[in-house]
């Protein structure tokens, strides 16, 4: 049950998850299990924090070879900006 749990969000046990799981075993069902995995994986930022997020290598080698961290993320801006005008443009 919990692989099927982890593979569905994405998630990698880490230790911390370990435990909480490890503590609610005995009367522990897939709803809890997923429960445990959700509020875990939730972060909680301020409004000054980033939202993180992964590429895939395939991705990453492809469009953002050789450039820092600060570079991709202005790519990053500004083909969303061009997508949302795009859309905008769409009447979407």
């Amino acid at each position: 049950m919990l692989w099927n749990i982890v593979e569905r969000q994405g998630l990698k046990v880490k230790p911390v998850y370990a435990e909480k799981l490890r503590k609610a075993s005995g009367n522990l069902t897939e709803e809890k299990m997923a429960e445990i995995l959700e509020a875990l994986h939730v972060k909680h930022t301020d409004g000054n924090a980033g939202v993180s997020f992964r590429l895939p290598k395939s991705i990453c080698s492809k469009y953002f070879d050789g450039m820092n961290s600060k570079q991709m993320a202005a790519v990053v801006e500004q083909a969303l900006a061009a997508w949302f005008e795009g859309q905008e443009a769409a009447g979407v």
